[in-house]
């Protein structure tokens, strides 16, 4: 069975099976999280539900069916349309100088009963596909840093619950030799309605504070300081 999508012609196939034997044009997996796994295809990002993934349940680990567990989390049956969701209602609050820190969803296409992702393919100025933050590791460019901070600003000013901020979903775009941005890759729990089981309503202190936490534990770990920045962390506290 084939799907035409944007134009093109994509193989059916299945998230276990290896990039060889999917069709042609599939050019290799290019990422793989808890729910889904991400192929390229040509100059597209493909992402694929898993058929099944590990879920924490009172603080025990048990495997369920994918769309159980989208369904229970997002109140969607599968992460893609969750994401697909959660994607245009960030959209619409978008304004143009962020647009360049999120990845582009451009639609939803069916296979084998499930759907697939159809989405930008995030590469540097030389062509490479461009590697997320756990991959890449620690950055010294400012300049990422001042854009994570506008990321940061956006989801606070909006109230955009983002509590699945982790360095595999943030991919370190290299757009000259020595600049490189920060670009968000996953909306499956980014939206107005992280859980369809809780409740959406928090105070704008614990909201911010929350937000607050997830983005300074990625830039603790990864931020390279400079020397005036490492000086001032280990200066003993003056008295006023």
């Amino acid at each position: 069975m084939y799907q035409s999508v944007l134009g093109l012609t994509l193989p059916s196939f299945e998230a276990s099976e290896s990039f060889s034997t999917v069709g042609p044009g599939l050019e290799g997996r290019i990422g793989e999280g808890g729910h889904r796994i991400v192929y390229q295809y040509g100059n597209l990002a493909i992402k694929v539900n898993k058929p099944e993934v590990v879920a924490r349940v009172r603080s025990h680990k048990v495997v369920l069916p994918s769309w159980v567990y989208s369904l229970y989390r997002n109140g969607f049956r599968d992460f893609n349309s969750a994401e697909l969701y959660n994607y245009r209602s960030i959209q619409a609050l978008l304004p143009d100088e962020l647009s360049d820190l999120f990845m582009q969803v451009y639609g939803l296409a069916e296979n084998n009963g499930t759907t697939i992702s159809i989405c930008e393919l995030l590469c540097d100025y030389d062509s490479k596909v461009s590697k997320n933050l756990q991959d890449n590791g620690s950055v010294l460019d400012p300049k990422f840093w001042e854009r994570f901070n506008q990321l940061e600003q956006f989801f606070i000013l909006n109230r955009i619950p983002f509590f699945d901020l982790k360095p595999r979903n943030i991919v370190v775009k290299r757009v000259t030799e020595s600049t490189n941005i920060p670009v968000i890759s996953d909306y499956d729990q980014l939206g107005h309605y992280p859980y369809a089981m809780q409740l959406n309503f928090l105070p704008d202190s614990i909201l911010r504070k929350r937000i607050n936490i997830r983005f300074a534990s990625i830039i603790d770990k990864y931020k390279v300081k400079t020397p005036s920045e490492i000086s001032q962390a280990h200066s003993p506290l003056q008295n006023p």
